[in-house]
């Protein structure tokens, strides 16, 4: 997890710097963009683990992980935090796997949701 976490960081920074370069090259770089770009990418960080994180908890609570199954409901909320982390990525200007990524991330320190996770993996 850390290994693949520090590739999808550097593969951020290559973007967000190859973003800087392309502006600069065609004349229209803002120094305000890349700032603007940079602290939307603290922002989405600090809102999926600050708001994110804890949501996907209080669901975990509501609609619990029984036997290693994760409910369909649950499932479908996390698949679709995915998708808007996504969404987000893609409007910073980098790729939209970052988003789901992230989602990822932020539930895998779910503990229920990755071990049921794992059982899925290792049982297939």
């Amino acid at each position: 997890m850390v290994a693949i976490s520090a590739a999808a960081i550097n593969d951020v920074i290559g973007w967000v710097l190859l973003a800087a370069f392309s502006a600069y090259a065609s004349t229209r770089f803002s120094a305000g963009a890349v700032g603007a770009q940079m602290g939307g990418i603290a922002v989405l960080l600090l809102l999926a683990w600050f708001v994110l994180r804890p949501v996907v908890n209080r669901l975990l609570k509501i609609m619990p992980v029984v036997m290693g199954q994760v409910p369909p409901n649950l499932m479908t909320i996390v698949i679709c935090l995915a998708f808007a982390t996504g969404i987000c990525t893609y409007k910073l200007g980098i790729f939209a796997i970052f988003g789901g990524f992230l989602a990822d991330c932020y539930s895998i320190t779910i503990r229920p949701l990755s071990k049921a996770g794992a059982r899925r993996w290792v049982s297939s």
